[in-house]
């Protein structure tokens, strides 16, 4: 169901695009291409430097960024899942 929908509506789009692509003169098609690929282009040269940039200053900010190792908690032998081994509930020996 849902994929016949956007087969229909890709056909309608491709029809209409083609329908005003028709009325355009050959020259204008031409100009309207060109204006396009230098856009992308232009479009991609500033996603690049810009990248290239944005990358250069986030290594500079690591230089001056301290980094703090996190600390080993200290557990209180209580708080042991396997109270077995503690001494307060009894020995080893008395459980082999």
């Amino acid at each position: 169901m849902v994929k016949k929908t956007f087969t229909n509506l890709r056909g309608s789009l491709d029809h209409k695009l083609r329908h005003a692509c028709e009325r355009l003169s050959k020259d204008t098609r031409i100009v309207i291409i060109v204006i396009f690929i230098i856009g992308g282009s232009i479009l991609s040269i500033y996603w690049t430097i810009s990248s290239i940039y944005n990358m250069g200053k986030k290594s500079a900010e690591k230089d001056f960024m301290e980094i703090k190792h996190i600390e080993r908690l200290k557990l209180q032998r209580k708080d042991n899942i396997n109270q077995y081994q503690l001494k307060e509930y009894g020995t080893k020996s008395e459980f082999e």
